[in-house]
Parts: structure tokens; C-alpha cells; sequence
């Protein structure tokens, strides 16, 4: 199967209430169709992060503080479309 679009639409949450998108594909004379539920509880909250500004050159070490970090998981962090190293992390 190859993708040819991608049609987007706009999905409205709420904190604390999981939301269930319907996904259709159709090929030819075949349809599937599924629901991807995207959880309030599985998805991570950042609240702060700090610096907020920092030297162009890059270094500094930033603390992102949030929820729903997972502690012992694998944790990536991406600025601007750079990798970061993670040096450590808790579940918050």
C-alpha cells in the first residue's frame, strides 16, 4: 500500500478525558478501518522549561519539568530538530 495524502483535521481535548479518532483508509475496492485512542494518562505534560533563553552557541543544560514522564524509559528530547543528550530524568 502507498500513502498518496494526508488529510488533517482538528482535534479538540480535554485534560483528563482520553479522545478516540476514527482512521479509515481506503485502497481500491478495500476499506479499513480503525480507531487510534490517544490517552490522557500515556501522554506527557511539560509545565516549565528552564532557561528560557540561553546563547546561540547552544550548552547550556535546560530543566523541563512536567508529568506523565515515565522514570527507567527511554527519553529523547528535540530542539529545533536537534537531538539533545538526556542526562538523567525522573517521572516528573
Amino acid at each position: 500500500m502507498q500513502v498518496i495524502g494526508i488529510k488533517y483535521s482538528t482535534l479538540s481535548v480535554t485534560a483528563g478525558v482520553d479522545k478516540v479518532c476514527d482512521i479509515t483508509i481506503t485502497t481500491g475496492n478495500k476499506l479499513i478501518s480503525s480507531g487510534v485512542t490517544y490517552a490522557h494518562a500515556a501522554t506527557s505534560v511539560v509545565t516549565s522549561i528552564t532557561p528560557q533563553f540561553g546563547p546561540s552557541t547552544g550548552g547550556d543544560v535546560l530543566h523541563i519539568v512536567g508529568t506523565g514522564f515515565i522514570a527507567g524509559s527511554t527519553i529523547t528530547v528535540t530542539i529545533d530538530g536537534i537531538d539533545c543528550p538526556v542526562a538523567n530524568h525522573t517521572d516528573t
